[in-house]
Protein backbone atom coordinates (compact mmCIF):
# COMPACT_ATOMS: atom_id res chain seq x y z
CA UNK A 1 0.00 0.00 0.00
CA UNK A 2 1.28 3.05 -0.91
CA UNK A 3 2.09 6.43 1.44
CA UNK A 4 -0.80 8.46 0.06
CA UNK A 5 -2.89 5.78 0.47
CA UNK A 6 -2.30 5.23 3.88
CA UNK A 7 -2.31 8.96 4.92
CA UNK A 8 -5.75 8.73 3.19
CA UNK A 9 -7.03 5.78 5.14
CA UNK A 10 -5.96 7.37 8.48
CA UNK A 11 -6.88 10.94 7.97
CA UNK A 12 -10.41 9.57 7.25
CA UNK A 13 -10.64 7.74 10.27
CA UNK A 14 -9.67 10.84 12.08
CA UNK A 15 -11.76 12.98 10.61
CA UNK A 16 -14.60 10.40 11.32
CA UNK A 17 -13.97 10.15 15.41
CA UNK A 18 -13.63 14.03 15.37
CA UNK A 19 -16.76 14.06 13.28
CA UNK A 20 -15.18 16.53 11.23
CA UNK A 21 -16.55 17.77 8.01
CA UNK A 22 -14.01 18.76 4.85
CA UNK A 23 -15.70 21.65 5.48
CA UNK A 24 -14.35 21.72 9.15
CA UNK A 25 -11.08 21.04 8.90
CA UNK A 26 -11.01 23.42 6.03
CA UNK A 27 -11.43 25.95 8.38
CA UNK A 28 -9.22 25.03 10.89
CA UNK A 29 -6.11 24.25 8.63
CA UNK A 30 -6.58 26.66 6.29
CA UNK A 31 -6.19 24.46 3.67
CA UNK A 32 -8.55 24.28 0.43
CA UNK A 33 -11.14 21.86 0.53
CA UNK A 34 -10.02 20.93 -3.18
CA UNK A 35 -6.56 19.55 -1.46
CA UNK A 36 -7.57 18.16 1.42
CA UNK A 37 -10.25 16.29 -0.65
CA UNK A 38 -7.25 14.97 -2.93
CA UNK A 39 -5.64 13.55 0.64
CA UNK A 40 -8.70 11.71 1.19
CA UNK A 41 -9.04 10.37 -2.19
CA UNK A 42 -5.04 8.93 -1.90
CA UNK A 43 -3.87 11.07 -4.64
CA UNK A 44 -1.80 13.36 -2.89
CA UNK A 45 0.05 13.11 0.40
CA UNK A 46 0.44 16.59 2.29
CA UNK A 47 3.81 18.54 2.22
CA UNK A 48 5.34 19.38 5.82
CA UNK A 49 3.31 22.30 6.50
CA UNK A 50 -0.20 21.05 5.84
CA UNK A 51 0.39 17.82 7.54
CA UNK A 52 1.65 19.85 10.92
CA UNK A 53 -1.55 21.82 10.24
CA UNK A 54 -3.69 19.09 10.43
CA UNK A 55 -1.94 16.95 13.05
CA UNK A 56 -2.09 20.36 15.45
CA UNK A 57 -6.12 20.86 14.93
CA UNK A 58 -6.58 17.00 15.01
CA UNK A 59 -4.61 17.14 18.26
CA UNK A 60 -2.00 14.43 17.75
CA UNK A 61 1.63 14.38 18.28
CA UNK A 62 4.11 13.30 15.93
CA UNK A 63 4.77 10.11 17.71
CA UNK A 64 0.95 9.49 18.05
CA UNK A 65 0.60 10.16 14.73
CA UNK A 66 2.81 7.30 13.65
CA UNK A 67 1.05 4.85 16.00
CA UNK A 68 -2.23 5.87 14.71
CA UNK A 69 -1.20 5.29 10.95
CA UNK A 70 0.35 1.67 11.40
CA UNK A 71 -2.83 0.44 14.03
CA UNK A 72 -5.14 2.01 11.34
CA UNK A 73 -3.75 0.69 8.17
CA UNK A 74 -3.51 -2.89 10.21
CA UNK A 75 -6.75 -2.69 10.77
CA UNK A 76 -7.81 -2.09 7.42
CA UNK A 77 -5.57 -4.90 5.96
CA UNK A 78 -7.13 -7.32 8.28
CA UNK A 79 -10.79 -6.88 7.34
CA UNK A 80 -9.52 -6.77 3.60
CA UNK A 81 -8.13 -10.36 4.80
CA UNK A 82 -11.59 -11.81 6.31
CA UNK A 83 -13.61 -10.21 3.89
CA UNK A 84 -11.50 -12.13 0.61
CA UNK A 85 -10.79 -14.99 2.96
CA UNK A 86 -13.49 -14.87 5.73
CA UNK A 87 -13.17 -15.57 9.48
CA UNK A 88 -9.75 -16.79 10.98
CA UNK A 89 -10.38 -20.31 12.53
CA UNK A 90 -7.12 -22.00 13.73
CA UNK A 91 -5.74 -24.93 12.74
CA UNK A 92 -3.44 -25.64 9.59
CA UNK A 93 -5.96 -26.49 6.81
CA UNK A 94 -5.97 -25.54 3.24
CA UNK A 95 -9.46 -24.07 1.33
CA UNK A 96 -9.17 -23.86 -3.09
CA UNK A 97 -5.54 -24.08 -2.31
CA UNK A 98 -4.72 -21.48 -0.38
CA UNK A 99 -2.82 -21.76 2.64
CA UNK A 100 -2.75 -18.73 4.87
CA UNK A 101 -0.11 -18.62 7.76
CA UNK A 102 -1.53 -22.05 9.09
CA UNK A 103 -5.27 -20.89 9.18
CA UNK A 104 -8.32 -21.10 7.12
CA UNK A 105 -11.00 -19.05 6.65
CA UNK A 106 -14.56 -18.98 6.11
CA UNK A 107 -16.44 -17.17 3.42
CA UNK A 108 -17.70 -14.67 5.93
CA UNK A 109 -17.87 -11.15 4.87
CA UNK A 110 -16.62 -8.40 7.75
CA UNK A 111 -18.02 -5.13 7.44
CA UNK A 112 -17.31 -1.64 9.54
CA UNK A 113 -20.49 -0.50 10.93
CA UNK A 114 -21.08 2.85 12.20
CA UNK A 115 -22.63 2.08 16.01
CA UNK A 116 -24.96 5.33 16.28
CA UNK A 117 -28.41 4.51 14.95
CA UNK A 118 -30.79 8.21 14.88
CA UNK A 119 -33.96 7.39 16.81
CA UNK A 120 -36.39 10.36 17.08
CA UNK A 121 -35.37 11.19 21.00
CA UNK A 122 -31.96 12.24 19.91
CA UNK A 123 -31.30 16.28 19.10
CA UNK A 124 -32.34 17.59 15.81
CA UNK A 125 -30.16 18.69 13.34
CA UNK A 126 -30.39 22.14 14.23
CA UNK A 127 -29.66 21.51 17.75
CA UNK A 128 -26.53 19.53 16.59
CA UNK A 129 -25.24 22.78 14.24
CA UNK A 130 -25.67 24.77 17.47
CA UNK A 131 -23.61 22.66 19.71
CA UNK A 132 -21.26 22.19 16.82
CA UNK A 133 -20.80 26.21 16.45
CA UNK A 134 -19.93 26.58 20.26
CA UNK A 135 -17.60 23.98 19.92
CA UNK A 136 -15.84 26.03 17.49
CA UNK A 137 -16.14 29.17 19.36
CA UNK A 138 -14.36 27.37 22.46
CA UNK A 139 -11.68 26.18 19.87
CA UNK A 140 -10.71 29.81 18.60
CA UNK A 141 -11.02 31.39 22.00
CA UNK A 142 -8.90 28.39 23.37
CA UNK A 143 -6.28 29.69 20.71
CA UNK A 144 -6.52 33.30 21.64
CA UNK A 145 -6.33 33.01 25.50
CA UNK A 146 -3.86 29.90 25.95
CA UNK A 147 -0.55 29.07 25.37
CA UNK A 148 -1.42 25.63 25.04
CA UNK A 149 -4.90 25.43 23.76
CA UNK A 150 -6.90 22.42 23.76
CA UNK A 151 -7.68 21.68 19.98
CA UNK A 152 -10.89 20.80 18.34
CA UNK A 153 -10.29 17.17 19.39
CA UNK A 154 -9.60 17.51 22.54
CA UNK A 155 -12.99 19.82 23.13
CA UNK A 156 -14.96 17.44 21.11
CA UNK A 157 -13.57 14.82 23.31
CA UNK A 158 -14.57 16.56 26.69
CA UNK A 159 -17.66 17.13 25.42
CA UNK A 160 -18.52 14.10 24.63
CA UNK A 161 -17.76 12.58 27.84
CA UNK A 162 -19.37 14.97 29.78
CA UNK A 163 -22.49 14.18 27.48
CA UNK A 164 -21.36 10.46 27.84
CA UNK A 165 -22.20 9.69 23.96
CA UNK A 166 -19.68 8.51 21.69
CA UNK A 167 -21.72 11.03 19.36
CA UNK A 168 -22.17 13.93 19.65
CA UNK A 169 -25.17 13.55 17.30
CA UNK A 170 -26.45 10.89 19.95
CA UNK A 171 -27.14 13.52 22.88
CA UNK A 172 -30.70 12.72 23.76
CA UNK A 173 -33.15 15.89 22.97
CA UNK A 174 -33.98 16.08 26.99
CA UNK A 175 -30.37 16.20 27.47
CA UNK A 176 -29.57 19.35 25.06
CA UNK A 177 -30.07 22.20 27.64
CA UNK A 178 -27.79 20.68 30.22
CA UNK A 179 -24.95 19.95 27.13
CA UNK A 180 -25.65 23.72 26.01
CA UNK A 181 -25.33 25.28 29.31
CA UNK A 182 -21.64 23.03 29.67
CA UNK A 183 -20.53 24.56 26.41
CA UNK A 184 -21.63 28.22 27.31
CA UNK A 185 -20.01 27.79 30.85
CA UNK A 186 -16.59 26.74 29.10
CA UNK A 187 -17.29 29.72 26.50
CA UNK A 188 -18.05 32.03 29.49
CA UNK A 189 -14.48 31.52 31.32
CA UNK A 190 -12.86 31.40 27.71
CA UNK A 191 -13.99 34.95 27.15
CA UNK A 192 -14.05 35.67 30.59
CA UNK A 193 -10.14 35.34 30.59
CA UNK A 194 -9.59 37.58 27.64
CA UNK A 195 -11.91 40.39 28.68
CA UNK A 196 -10.09 40.49 31.35
CA UNK A 197 -6.83 40.39 30.15
CA UNK A 198 -7.11 43.13 28.05
CA UNK A 199 -6.67 45.49 31.29
CA UNK A 200 -2.84 44.84 31.21
CA UNK A 201 -2.47 46.23 34.50
CA UNK A 202 -5.35 45.29 36.92
CA UNK A 203 -4.63 41.64 35.27
CA UNK A 204 -1.56 41.17 36.00
CA UNK A 205 -1.87 42.69 39.66
CA UNK A 206 -4.61 40.04 40.14
CA UNK A 207 -2.66 36.74 38.67
CA UNK A 208 0.37 37.92 40.68
CA UNK A 209 -1.86 38.21 43.93
CA UNK A 210 -3.85 34.80 43.34
CA UNK A 211 -0.65 32.65 42.09
CA UNK A 212 1.28 34.05 45.07
CA UNK A 213 -1.56 33.37 47.87
CA UNK A 214 -2.37 29.81 46.26
CA UNK A 215 1.33 28.99 46.46
CA UNK A 216 2.11 29.77 49.56
CA UNK A 217 -1.23 29.04 51.72
CA UNK A 218 -2.02 25.87 49.30
CA UNK A 219 1.47 24.61 48.09
CA UNK A 220 3.63 26.15 50.95
CA UNK A 221 5.71 27.26 48.71
CA UNK A 222 8.44 30.38 49.33
CA UNK A 223 9.10 33.24 46.78
CA UNK A 224 12.11 31.26 45.89
CA UNK A 225 10.51 28.17 45.27
CA UNK A 226 7.99 29.66 43.18
CA UNK A 227 10.52 31.97 41.35
CA UNK A 228 12.65 28.35 40.64
CA UNK A 229 9.44 27.04 39.17
CA UNK A 230 9.24 29.52 37.02
CA UNK A 231 12.48 29.34 35.70
CA UNK A 232 12.52 25.81 35.21
CA UNK A 233 9.28 26.39 33.49
CA UNK A 234 9.60 29.17 31.20
CA UNK A 235 13.44 30.06 31.57
CA UNK A 236 12.37 33.79 33.07
CA UNK A 237 13.35 35.24 36.54
CA UNK A 238 10.09 35.99 37.98
CA UNK A 239 6.31 36.57 37.10
CA UNK A 240 7.23 39.96 36.06
CA UNK A 241 8.96 38.74 32.76
CA UNK A 242 6.65 36.60 31.77
CA UNK A 243 3.92 37.30 28.73
CA UNK A 244 0.51 37.53 29.30
CA UNK A 245 0.08 34.14 28.10
CA UNK A 246 2.95 32.90 30.12
CA UNK A 247 1.42 34.53 32.77
CA UNK A 248 -2.30 32.70 32.20
CA UNK A 249 -0.62 29.84 32.01
CA UNK A 250 1.22 29.43 35.28
CA UNK A 251 -1.85 30.78 36.94
CA UNK A 252 -3.81 27.80 35.55
CA UNK A 253 -0.70 25.70 36.31
CA UNK A 254 -0.89 26.54 40.03
CA UNK A 255 -4.78 26.87 40.36
CA UNK A 256 -4.68 23.29 39.22
CA UNK A 257 -2.20 22.17 42.02
CA UNK A 258 -4.44 23.72 44.64
CA UNK A 259 -7.03 21.81 43.69
CA UNK A 260 -5.45 18.69 43.85
CA UNK A 261 -3.94 19.77 47.41
CA UNK A 262 -7.70 20.26 48.34
CA UNK A 263 -9.08 17.09 46.89
CA UNK A 264 -6.43 15.15 48.96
Amino acid sequence: MKNNEKFSILLAKLMACMEFTQLDLSKFTGISQSRLSKYLSGKELPNLENFLKIISVIGYTGEELFNSIQKKIEEKEMIEQKNKYGNVINGNNQINGNIIAGNFYHNTKVKEVNPYSPSEDDITEEQAFHLKELITKIVELEKEVKIKPKGYAAVWNAFKKYCKVSTYRAIKKSDYARSEAYLNKWNGRLKKTKAFASDEEKYRKDRYRAIHSAARINLKWSKEDIDNYIFDQYQKESMKDLSKLELENLYTRIMNMKQRVKNK
